[in-house]
């Protein structure tokens, strides 16, 4: 089974998962069921409208009989243009019952489908189907890269006003599972090293499942510099995700307003891949999603904020 949801792209809450998940949770043990081949989407052919260009080409030949006075001539267009004709005619019939055959194989593929599903289901309990794909997420997980605790010369100070409410609402829902003091190093070395702080760590021990969880604004309160703009985290998400861990990014606001919700992606993410189920993942209510903003946008809602504040301190 694949995951049931997927985040709409440029939009929060982003949540990005390493496609060879997608497989495993489709993964089936070795077996001598075939499955139905996908069908092609029909395309109505062409039908070509020849009888006004024939008749021009009719009008055409009688013309240059009458000024060549030439009666083989007339005949050879007259066949040559009927043989051409009935020649397409033929292909277009031939094309068209091609596409009623796509039509019918495509209005039964959902029927060889369901069928293909119950002889699957018949064969592997979904018990056992879900054992079978759980041994091969914990071994794809098992080489996920591991979070290092924060040291003293990291100096970062994790859970400040925004972070530290969400913080609170992580640790209601998740648990011991909810890390607010992780590092993942990228580059060490004797004379250096670079590392990604996540903002909030959710680590599974027994599934082995890491999910890097994200709080995102528009721009740096003390710099007014744009930030988390279109494009700008691909590179840090293309590295988490390459070392076999999930990341999901919510925007300041999302977590200010709806933290459940929040927290009910997270919960719903995890359902989906491993199967552990959190209660808060049966709230009625959804998340409503913001749209990712660009850099220009970033910098005019910078702007706007810091002449406000300056009128209220005038």
């Amino acid at each position: 089974m694949a995951l049931e949801r997927v985040s709409k792209k440029y939009c929060y809450p982003e949540i990005i998962v390493n496609p060879e998940v997608y497989w495993i949770l489709q993964a089936v043990p070795p077996h001598d069921l075939v499955a139905p081949e996908p069908p092609a989407p029909p395309v109505y052919p062409y039908n070509p409208r020849l009888l006004p260009i024939y008749s021009w080409v009719g009008g055409g030949c009688l013309v240059l009989y009458l000024l060549l006075q030439s009666v083989s001539f007339l005949v050879w267009v007259s066949v040559l243009s009927g043989l051409s004709f009935l020649l397409l005619k033929v292909r277009f019939r031939f094309a068209l019952d091609t596409y009623h055959a796509a039509r019918a194989y495509a209005a039964a593929y959902e029927v060889r489908v369901a069928e293909y599903d119950k002889q699957l289901k018949q064969l592997f309990p979904a018990g056992k189907l879900w054992e079978y794909r759980l041994a091969l997420l914990q071994q794809y997980l098992s080489t996920t890269k591991q979070p290092e605790n924060l040291t003293p010369n990291d100096k970062r100070q994790v859970g400040n006003g925004t972070g530290t409410m969400f913080h609170k609402y992580l640790v209601e829902c998740f648990g011991t599972a909810i890390h607010a003091d992780k590092k993942v190093q990228v580059l060490h070395g004797s004379a250096y090293s670079i590392s990604y702080y996540p903002d909030f760590v959710y680590q599974d021990q027994e599934t082995g499942l890491c999910i890097d969880i994200e709080i995102d604004e528009p721009f740096d309160v003390r710099t007014n510099t744009p930030t988390h703009c279109v494009g700008k985290d691909d590179d840090r998400n293309r590295f988490f995700v390459e070392n076999k861990w999930v990341v999901i990014r919510f925007t300041e606001e999302q977590v200010v307003n709806w933290p459940e919700l929040c927290c009910k992606e997270i919960a719903l993410t995890i359902f989906d891949i491993t199967k552990v189920n959190y209660a808060v993942k049966e709230f009625v209510a959804s998340l409503p999603q913001q749209k990712k903003w660009m850099e220009y946008e970033a910098k005019a809602l910078a702007e706007k904020l810091h002449k406000q504040d300056l009128v209220v301190w005038e």
